[in-house]
């Protein structure tokens, strides 16, 4: 089922009353997952869990992949958003476990070090679908304070 839109005006013409039909672009939905984030020593294990497909839909030709990496607050830089830098070698490809029902995908990133020492930490999550040709797209982000 697609989405069409038109435009009805009842103050117009005989005729016009109704505008071309033009259909809305397609829009997926974000899928619903649930991001979690333990703490060890000098470790965090990060675990997702929702439901995935197994990657052989027309469109899409292998499971969705799904990393996390360590970014530390830049000190010199004073926007909250623009901050932030992800620290070299700390991405980490999560493992998933699990059926397409509920899928489960897990990994350990370092929680400390960096290059500004003591500065704020956080672990970014993205899950990228891959399609026929090879480009990607990301479906899932997410964001967890370390």
């Amino acid at each position: 089922m697609r989405l069409a839109l038109v435009r009805y005006q009842p103050n117009s013409l005989d005729g016009y009353s109704v505008s071309k039909v033009v259909p809305s672009p397609m829009a997926q939905l974000s899928p619903e997952r649930k991001a979690t984030l333990v703490r060890g020593s000098g470790t965090a294990t990060i675990s997702v869990t929702g439901p995935a497909y197994t990657g052989n839909s027309w469109l899409a030709t292998t499971r969705p992949s799904m990393r996390a990496v360590v970014e530390q607050a830049n000190p010199a830089v004073p926007d909250p958003h623009l901050r932030w830098e992800e620290i070299t070698g700390s991405a980490v490809a999560l493992t998933a476990t699990g059926s397409s029902a509920q899928m489960t995908w897990t990994g350990t990133v370092a929680a400390t070090g960096g290059p500004y020492g003591n500065a704020p930490r956080r672990v970014c999550i993205t899950e990228t679908e891959r399609h026929l040709g090879g480009t990607g797209r990301v479906v899932y982000l997410d964001v967890l304070t370390l």
